[in-house]
């Protein structure tokens, strides 16, 4: 019975961190760059077909623009260095 739990919780762990890391590593990051800064991407493939190499295929550009996004953490270090929050 014992094991029975052991593995159980092992499982709980495993799916637990997968789902972790399923959620945040698509966390998009842009420290470091400007709001309003337009982001293009595209994406071309190479490949071959029974060792005869195919035309590329690229993909259609995608644009993203970057949002400004507030640090709260630096936030309040910053307030508390002005005597604003204790």
């Amino acid at each position: 019975m014992m094991k029975l739990s052991n593995h159980l919780i092992k499982l709980i762990y495993f799916v637990l961190i997968t789902i972790s890391l399923i959620i945040y590593s698509n966390i998009a990051s842009a420290t470091g760059t400007a709001a309003g800064t337009v982001i293009s991407n595209n994406v071309t493939a190479s490949f071959s077909v029974g060792g005869t190499a195919q035309p590329d295929i690229t993909s259609n550009s995608v644009n993203i623009v970057v949002d400004e996004l507030i640090d709260y953490a630096n936030l309040a270090r910053w307030c508390a260095s002005f005597g604003q929050l204790s």
